[in-house]
């Protein structure tokens, strides 16, 4: 499957993802904070979606938790 997720937020994204998973944003967020070794405070995830601040590292360990992976592809190739 492909989606074009250029113009989305944050919180778009995780929202989506999630509910495609069947877990929940609290769950998701503990294990993310495991993965990148982060002291795991609720409301810190909670807060970077909001503020769209959510790190490469931490969507990384979105991804593996939820098994997906990134792919980067050109949009105007030369």
């Amino acid at each position: 499957m492909f989606m074009d997720i250029t113009k989305w937020t944050n919180r778009e994204l995780i929202k989506y993802l999630v509910s495609h998973a069947g877990t929940t944003q609290e769950k998701l967020a503990v294990k993310v904070f495991e993965l990148t070794k982060q002291d795991y405070k609720p409301n810190t995830f909670t807060n970077k979606l909001a503020n769209n601040n959510l790190k490469l590292k931490e969507f990384q360990a979105v991804c593996e938790t939820l098994g997906y992976r990134l792919e980067l592809k050109e949009i105007n190739p030369k």
